[in-house]
């Protein structure tokens, strides 16, 4: 199966939801679209955080992403739009988002349930400062848990 690699985040941009895009899925076109928006975010939220190449790729690999700075996850989705500076996810974002990037009706309608699904982790409580990286972490935990029904690999 050819992958493009891209990085973190999850359908509408994929999701973080870290590194590889599905070309069986979604067109050429879509991906390099999705790139060329994420590269920047990823590149400053991985130095930020001090996440390199080398942990995304052992993540993706392993397919464990339960060593991955949570603060790089919401620092993307929040460049991104997908999370607000309050560490909420916001799910209108994700949505307008999906359809910016995404041509299939299909694909479209596929992304959006898993986000509305995933939007649940709003409304888990979370105590401590990290609320934003704790909740980015549940929300990729989430897409994760969906990703046999994205249109994007995870």
């Amino acid at each position: 199966m050819k992958m493009a690699s891209f990085y973190c985040v999850f359908l509408c941009y994929g999701i973080v939801a870290l590194y590889f895009i599905d070309v069986n899925a979604v067109s050429q076109e879509e991906i390099i679209k999705i790139d060329g928006a994420l590269l920047p975010f990823i590149t400053e939220c991985s130095v930020q955080n001090g996440v390199n190449i080398e942990d995304l790729t052992a993540a993706k690999k392993n397919d464990n992403y339960d060593n991955l700075n949570p603060c790089l996850i919401a620092c993307v989705f929040k460049k991104t739009g997908m999370m607000d500076d309050k560490g909420l996810f916001n799910l209108d974002k994700a949505l307008e988002k999906t359809k910016k990037f995404l041509k299939s009706e299909e694909d479209i309608d596929k992304a959006a349930k898993v986000a509305k699904s995933c939007a649940s982790v709003n409304d888990q409580e979370i105590s401590d400062d990290d609320k934003s990286c704790k909740r980015a972490k549940l929300l990729l935990d989430c897409f994760i848990k969906h990703k046999g029904q994205f249109p994007i690999s995870i």
